[in-house]
């Protein structure tokens, strides 16, 4: 049977750790909540050294998030899900060594692919806001961590081998545009580039469904998103 890696649940306590000291040690900025929603179309750029057979990188997402804070500078936390393509196929790298049975069978190297999944996770976003002063509109860039939780089947052959938590990185920039006493809309063009990889090593019993396999490893690969995005901030 194949050994599930571990859940890191610790990098998610840190996001929720740092939003508290942000509003214990800034009363005046804890004064300043807002929520809003998000969503639109992103495009995958998966790790061309992971040899994945894509059959489609473009998704869309929808999210909810906190601002807290207020021009120049906010601290942004929310929660999206994330719909970021299709892979058609995984490479397993294989290497079959002599069986203990069979001492004398021969060491062969091989790929053997594993069946394809949706790429789909929930993003836990936190990021800091810079707005510009300009008349009429407010600019903005923004940059910080994102934790990935990966949801749906990947499909048994890999399933062990997804992380249950990733991080990555996004660097942003958009347009507030004012919209009623309070509210604004906003469009923005977002990039997040993978950090810890979606993927890491799985192991197949050799006397499981695999066959006489002492080991078959699954190729880490990064899942790279380019977003074009609107929301509303009320």
């Amino acid at each position: 049977s194949m050994r599930r890696l571990p859940h890191a649940t610790r990098p998610v306590a840190s996001v929720f750790g740092l939003l508290l000291a942000f509003v214990l040690l800034g009363p005046d900025a804890a004064a300043q909540f807002r929520v809003g929603i998000v969503g639109g179309v992103n495009a995958s750029a998966f790790d061309a050294t992971a040899g994945a057979d894509i059959d489609g990188s473009a998704g869309a997402h929808l999210g909810v998030f906190v601002d807290v804070g207020d021009a120049p500078i906010a601290l942004r936390v929310g929660a999206t899900y994330v719909s970021a393509g299709t892979i058609a196929a995984v490479p397993l790298q294989t290497e079959i060594r002599p069986d203990p049975r069979q001492p004398n069978l021969a060491v062969v190297v091989g790929d053997t692919p594993a069946g394809g999944f949706d790429v789909t996770c929930l993003a836990l976003p936190i990021e800091l806001h810079y707005r510009f002063d300009a008349p009429r509109v407010e600019p903005y860039a923004a940059i910080g961590p994102e934790l990935r939780i990966p949801l749906g089947d990947q499909g048994a052959d890999i399933e062990d081998a997804v992380l249950g938590t990733a991080v990555a990185f996004s660097v942003a920039g958009g347009v507030l545009f004012p919209l009623g006493p309070r509210s604004q809309v906003f469009g923005e063009i977002r990039y997040v580039a993978d950090v810890s990889g979606f993927t890491d090593e799985a192991r197949i019993d050799p006397d499981g469904p695999a066959g006489p396999f002492s080991e078959v490893t699954v190729e880490s690969y990064q899942i790279n998103l380019f977003s074009l995005r609107v929301g509303l901030l009320f």
